[in-house]
């Protein structure tokens, strides 16, 4: 894990130097991670550079079976998060749109669809901070951009970062046919995209499989200096995500711990940050979603 965080796509030698196993046992292992869904390293990129400038994280009640709301939901393209609360018969989401009519339009079409459902309360996302590699990543880059793209570029270029945002490991065969290249070119041109920091990567890990059986929102109130505090729960604490908000829940926390004691640890810790007025928590029953592929080019 702390190879792929480092460097999303090592190649087998990396692995086989830091663990004493040969090249072949590295790759076996790898596999077998990705085939159960246990490990996926993705390719991340803002939303607002993916040209996505409405952003939601929404909580629906419904009188219905949560689950079944919650898999309508991760069957819409727009909806990129999606879990339900332990205890109560609520969905959370996050909802990415390329504009404010999309997205209105997105919730629409999700609540005419489920009768029963409606909108708890909804707060518009500001910003995202991503997992510590991305914003590791993000602090690393120093590499300016040569000159402007042609539209020929942009849209290799487009077609790369979709292609990477599924799987940040992709071969370059495999990216060359989705970008319409040579592997070579592909080649070329992905290690121009990443020294230039116009894509990074995360590692997606199943909770389980480190131990942790917690997943869980948080949802913090400040005083004012939403942003500091925000940067500060990333440094300290080291969460999967981190939405910052407009409007209700003013900064929203999406983490996975060992257990209850480990959650309360998190919240005194919050507490304690200068400008924090209260923290409160929703623990998952669980996440039926969770991807990073969104594009303006998305259409209901």
């Amino acid at each position: 894990m702390a190879i792929l965080q480092d460097n999303g796509r090592a190649i087998g030698r990396v692995f086989a130097a830091a663990t004493d196993l040969s090249e072949a046992t590295v790759s076996r292992r790898l596999c077998a991670l990705e085939a159960a869904a246990l490990v996926r390293v993705c390719g991340y990129r803002d939303p607002l550079a993916c040209g996505c400038h409405a952003m939601s994280m929404i909580r629906f009640s419904t009188e219905d079976a949560p689950a079944a709301f919650a898999t309508l939901l991760a069957q819409r393209p727009l909806f990129h998060r999606v879990a339900t609360v332990a205890g109560r018969s609520e969905v959370v989401a996050l909802v990415v749109a390329r504009d404010n009519g999309q997205l209105l339009a997105e919730i629409d079409a999700v609540l005419a669809a489920a009768g029963s459902a409606h909108v708890e309360s909804a707060s518009a996302v500001l910003a995202i901070i991503p997992p510590c590699e991305a914003r590791q990543a993000r602090a690393q880059v120093g590499v300016p951009r040569k000159s402007a793209l042609t539209p020929r570029q942009q849209q290799i270029e487009q077609k790369l970062i979709r292609a990477l945002q599924s799987d940040f490991r992709a071969t370059f065969s495999a990216l060359s046919e989705a970008a319409d290249l040579s592997a070579p070119a592909a080649s070329a041109t992905l290690q121009e995209m990443i020294a230039e920091g116009i894509i990074h990567h995360i590692v997606v890990v199943d909770p389980r499989f480190l131990g942790r059986s917690l997943s869980v929102q948080l949802s913090i109130q400040v005083r004012n200096s939403i942003e500091k505090v925000a940067q500060t729960v990333a440094k300290t604490l080291n969460p999967d995500w981190i939405f910052l908000c407009l409007q209700g829940d003013q900064i929203v926390v999406e983490a996975s711990v060992g257990g209850e004691d480990e959650l309360f640890r998190w919240q005194r810790e919050i507490n304690k940050i200068a400008d924090v007025l209260s923290v409160s928590s929703r623990p998952f029953s669980a996440v039926y979603k969770q991807t990073f592929n969104w594009s303006s080019d998305t259409d209901l």
